[in-house]
């Protein structure tokens, strides 16, 4: 291969498609709003850990094909990206648990409190 083969592989290799960054910036501004939002409100109704956990494995798997086939500067948004939504699934995580455990206790207050009032009144 001579000299203007490997200049113009090299710069194949590091072409980058403005379709794919346009469609990685779009979701690089999303993800970060959710996190915030979801810190802001400690709220993770609506979120599912299925759909968060499939884009994380695409995610994933687009880094990887970065990384052995197809390498571009592009890869720093796919693991920004992914560090977002790993950031969203365990801020769900986190605060569904303790939904989960807040709404037990609220259960378990609200039976005490029945009981309590429709105990005979002994005077």
């Amino acid at each position: 291969m001579d000299i203007i083969g490997i200049v113009t592989s090299s710069f194949e290799a590091t072409k980058i498609s403005p379709l794919e960054a346009i469609m990685l910036i779009c979701w690089g501004v999303s993800w970060p709003v959710s996190v915030f939002k979801a810190l802001r409100t400690k709220k993770v109704s609506g979120k599912s850990p299925i759909f968060m956990s499939l884009i994380a494995i695409g995610y994933v798997s687009a880094i990887l094909h970065k990384m052995l086939y197809s390498y571009d500067y592009l890869v720093l948004l796919y693991l920004f990206n992914l560090s977002m939504i790993l950031t969203d699934l365990f801020l769900y995580t986190r605060y569904n648990l303790r939904d989960t455990g807040d709404s037990k206790r609220i259960k378990m207050i609200e039976t005490t409190t029945n009981k309590i009032s429709a105990a005979p009144n002994v005077s």
